[in-house]
């Protein structure tokens, strides 16, 4: 009897995580704000590991008050600049009432700013593999074609609730990448 007890609640608690977790994203999708966060230059040599992108964001040199060690919760505000993309400010250990990104402190400088790690629900952006190596190449090209102190124009949007995040669209130039794809010539 008891083993029949243990068997069903471990039955359960392997069903019911994956579907917290499936649950947690949909809820930041029907409820999050969304942010348009720009990309920042990713290696053209590593962007690809199969059927995603890595992606990298500007989340270093943030400023902060407060001390932090390697691996330490943080929550840093989330704003919209003039140009409409989000940006990161205001790191602390409490939770603010604004709007904020649940993030862990990687490094923090001597100067009063901190360098955040990427949450894992936004560092990856899955492709179809034949798509893939098409999309490092125009990631490549849109590098190499513009100016040194130019940024390239690719952003993700990302919905945030309550700290948590969901990766919803990766754009280049403007256009949701398998757009932009579809729209390029066949070579």
């Amino acid at each position: 009897m008891l083993k029949s007890i243990l068997f069903g609640l471990g039955m359960f608690f392997l069903l019911a995580y994956p579907t917290y977790l499936i649950y947690e994203q949909e809820n930041i999708l029907a409820s999050g704000t969304l942010y348009k966060f720009p990309l920042a230059p990713v290696d053209p040599y590593d962007a690809f590991r199969g059927k995603y992108l890595a992606l990298s964001y500007h989340f270093s040199d943030i400023n902060t008050t407060e001390n932090f060690k390697e691996g330490d919760q943080a929550f840093a505000k989330v704003a919209i600049d003039s140009a409409g993309y989000a940006y990161l400010f205001d790191v602390s250990h409490k939770r603010p009432l604004s709007p904020y990104l649940s993030v862990i402190a990687d490094y923090q400088h001597t100067k009063g700013l901190i360098t955040l790690r990427v949450p894992k629900s936004i560092k990856r952006y899955y492709l179809n593999e034949n798509l893939a190596s098409k999309a490092e190449l125009e990631v490549q090209r849109l590098r190499s074609n513009r100016e040194e102190d130019e940024e390239v124009n690719a952003y993700a949007s990302i919905k945030i609730h309550k700290g948590h995040t969901s990766l919803v669209e990766l754009f280049l130039d403007g256009k949701p990448i398998l757009d932009y794809l579809a729209a390029k010539p066949k070579e």
